[in-house]
């Protein structure tokens, strides 16, 4: 029996299928998959001259000694049960893929193809004769990326990703092989009082590395002894070279590797919701995980790389879940999250580190202190502090959305921010949501026990209907859009709040349309084009994902159905490209959401556009609708049910400002800056001059303020410039005696070069207003401003 296998390859990468992790019956099983000949320049190795050699390269290191018990009583009952059943799967699998193994041709990087056979041969395995094959730790398969030890099923391109050209994008491989191999260290410490609950790599755009989370019972915490005795755990894993085995098996096959783990078993049923019947598992030692991949072909590359950098709270709220879960735990479950960071060898630790401190000037937290924005304070976590400047570019984003509401036809409300636990009850938040919402008691004396407990408010929908709900409406007066921008109030878990991005308290350009079924489609097309204006003026990126009916909807399939043809339709006439993610939608309609890609690559959801079939049942919602009689006149008849279109376009509006500042790095436009104008003396003589000059632009609209100390012109410019000002006006004695002004709008050439191309052109267009040199009026300049600004406003 032989096997091709490239030179680089070494015992414990080449036999992924038949070495460390199984039995005598599972490497019988792996045996056809190798196939006895190539016509190409693969190598081909002998297995039985190889078996000898590999068993006697596991005696006596520390292999053996990996998994052993710590010193203390810790049961592997439930791990134990995992990895049988895995090598059982396993066995099953490499028979189903010699079964499958069929003549397939690959493009290697670009160059002639080769030969080889499906289900068997591995993208590693073709690395034999490519110089720069130690630099490769990835690749992509048609464009997906693919472990090196994943066998290829068909015929296909390969490209090989080296760690010297594509660095950022492997570090999320690594990251999240260094979770696996932390949650293995976990388990091993911890035995069966951990129940591992998800431990993903975290995005690019942050500061990067991964987590495990996971609920530790018997009254054990992540201490800083704890991580002590993580660490070598970790360092034998990475020097023992643990191989990662990939295995793909059904959805119920995995619930009964699982089968003790409620919140594996919860994200398998969120699988098979979506009609996926099978999944794949990892097993890197004596961890195996429910894990879509890729990983890398072996621990080692980890070696004296994985760091463990700090602990955090977490939640599980099983609200919503309800029917996963376990009988006699806790709705909302506290777990103990382990942050980690590595990198595939040093020199990519060298490029991360330093392309983070480039990163970390223009990271919103940062840029919000320098603009003295936003203030964060401990005495209210979670709820940002708005400063003069930060309320200014509120307010512009506000005044935007405003001018399309009249353009839309909307109708602005503000609703109170506290309600009584009977409205959440009906609107079936209490049930779902109450676990995530602030809860207040002590408003009115007189109140029956069960009515003490109130709730600040999370979201704006119950009390709409209420607004709604206040007097009989007729099919005369939908569609009724109503819009609020009152705080909203969620109880974020501490170890979530980042910037203005997750936060406590927060304001949302939220908007309620109550419709006929007849108006979906109309009211859809108008969401849409909202969102294209706004987005085109801020210079977004986006895309956009239709999530249909999932399991547990309310009402019947025909609407879903009708409702889910009118959204697709709507999309495909606004030239729209879309994804559908089928059984994603929300409990009680059909859903358009909108995901924006920032300056770091991260995707937000950010703008929605969903039905709502349940909340005007709840809420016992009706207008009275027209009836064409014999005679042509319009009658009204028995009353009709609307439909509610939940919509916002920037969503949280502390998380636009954050995206708005990223991406621009902090150069906001003139239409949103805060910090329109600079105006500065050149002596203390035309100081006069210069706060009236202010006072004129301010009179008209444009935020200008006064630069007035005895500092040197170039040392105030070079302030404005840092405060990102948009333009620059500086008053000596020639501009005191005839009035007119030289406009110095920013150097924008050289600094935004690596903004969005979107965001360059808005900000040249800005500076554009003026010529070099040119001499103006006060008058002129207001009047070119305010046109500029209008026209950006307009977003046309």
């Amino acid at each position: 029996m032989r096997v091709f296998v490239g030179s680089r390859l070494n015992n414990n990468v080449l036999f992924s299928l038949c070495s460390q992790t199984l039995s005598s019956s599972a490497i019988a099983a792996a045996a056809p998959l190798l196939p006895s000949s190539s016509s190409s320049s693969v190598a081909a190795v002998s297995l039985s001259s190889f078996l000898p050699s590999f068993s006697s390269s596991c005696r006596g290191n520390e292999f053996g000694n990996l998994f052993a018990q710590q010193r203390r009583n810790v049961s592997y009952d439930a791990r134990n049960h995992r990895i049988s059943l895995f090598n059982e799967l396993q066995t099953k699998y490499l028979q189903d893929m010699s079964a499958a193994a069929a003549p397939i041709r690959v493009k290697v990087d670009g160059h002639s193809s080769l030969k080889v056979e499906s289900h068997v041969t591995a993208p590693g395995m073709l690395l034999r004769g490519i110089d720069y094959k130690h630099k490769v730790i990835a690749c992509r398969v048609d464009g997906t990326l693919w472990d090196l030890r994943r066998p290829l099923e068909q015929s296909c391109a390969v490209k090989f990703l080296r760690w010297d050209e594509h660095w950022d994008e492997l570090m999320e491989i690594s990251w999240h092989s260094g979770a696996h191999i932390v949650g293995a260290a976990m388990e091993e410490l911890f035995g069966d009082d951990l129940t591992l609950c998800d431990g993903p790599p975290l995005q690019r755009g942050t500061q990067g590395g991964f987590y495990y989370e996971g609920l530790i019972n018997g009254g054990k915490t992540l201490t800083k002894s704890v991580l002590k005795e993580l660490n070598p755990i970790i360092a034998r894993y990475t020097q023992t070279q643990s191989t990662f085995h990939r295995i793909v098996v059904s959805v119920d096959e995995a619930r009964d590797v699982f089968r003790h783990n409620p919140f594996k078993l919860h994200f398998l049923s969120k699988i098979a919701a979506g009609g996926v019947s099978s999944v794949s598992l990892y097993r890197v030692g004596k961890f195996v995980d429910l894990c879509e991949g890729p990983h890398l072909a072996n621990g080692q590359v980890l070696q004296k790389s994985i760091e463990l950098t700090k602990t955090a709270r977490a939640e599980f709220n099983w609200s919503g879940r309800e029917s996963d879960k376990p009988q006699g735990m806790e709705d909302v479950v506290d777990m103990q999250r382990l942050y980690g960071m590595c990198y595939p060898n040093r020199k990519v630790k060298k490029i991360w580190r330093e392309h983070q401190k480039q990163l970390e000037k223009i990271r919103h937290p940062q840029t919000m202190k320098e603009l003295d924005l936003v203030l964060m304070h401990p005495h209210s976590p979670g709820a940002p502090f708005f400063l003069p400047h930060g309320v200014r570019l509120v307010e512009r984003l506000k005044q935007m959305l405003r001018r399309l509401y009249v353009e839309y036809n909307y109708d602005e409300v503000m609703t109170p921010l506290v309600y009584s636990q009977a409205l959440w009850e009906t609107s079936g938040h209490w049930d779902h949501y109450r676990n995530d919402m602030y809860k207040v008691t002590g408003f009115d004396e007189g109140d029956k026990p069960e009515e003490q407990e109130k709730g600040l408010k999370p979201m704006n929908c119950p009390a709409h209907c209420l607004v709604y709900a206040s007097k009989q409406r007729s099919y005369k007066d939908l569609p009724l859009r109503l819009s609020e921008f009152t705080a909203l109030h969620r109880n974020e878990p501490s170890g979530g709040l980042t910037g203005l991005t997750r936060v406590r308290q927060f304001h949302q350009d939220d908007a309620h349309i109550f419709c006929t079924l007849s108006q979906i489609a109309e009211e859809v097309e108008q969401c849409l084009s909202f969102v294209q204006r706004v987005y085109a003026r801020c210079g977004f990126d986006y895309r956009f994902a239709l999530s249909t009916r999932p399991d547990d909807f309310v009402g019947d399939a025909q609407t879903w159905d009708i409702a889910e043809e009118q959204l697709k339709q709507c999309l495909t006439q606004h030239g729209m490209p879309f994804t559908v993610h089928e059984g994603d939608g929300a409990f009680y309609g059909p859903k358009i959401d909108i995901y924006l890609r920032d300056v770091f690559r991260r995707e937000h959801q950010t703008a929605t556009i969903q039905l709502d079939f349940q909340l005007p049942q709840r809420f016992d919602l009706t207008f009275v609708p027209k009836r064409k009689e014999s005679d042509g006149e319009e009658r009204d008849e028995q009353t009709h049910r609307p439909v509610i279109i939940h919509r916002a376009v920037l969503g949280s509006i502390e998380r636009m400002m954050a995206m708005l500042l990223e991406n621009t790095h902090g150069r906001l436009p003139l239409w949103c800056n805060p910090r329109q104008v600079a105006c500065m003396s050149v002596t203390s003589n035309a100081n006069e001059a210069t706060m009236n000059l202010v006072k004129y632009l301010r009179k008209n609209n444009i935020y200008a303020e006064e630069f007035l100390q005895s500092d040197s012109i170039g040392k105030k410019i070079r302030r404005a410039i840092k405060e990102r000002f948009s333009y620059v006006i500086v008053v000596g004695e020639k501009e005191v005696n005839e009035k007119v002004y030289t406009v110095k709008p920013r150097d924008e050439e050289h600094r935004i070069e690596m903004l969005p191309r979107a965001v360059q052109d808005i900000l040249l267009d800005d500076k554009s207003s003026f010529q070099p040199e040119e001499e103006v009026t006060a008058e002129v300049f207001v009047e070119r401003i305010q046109k500029r600004m209008e026209m950006e406003m307009d977003v046309k």
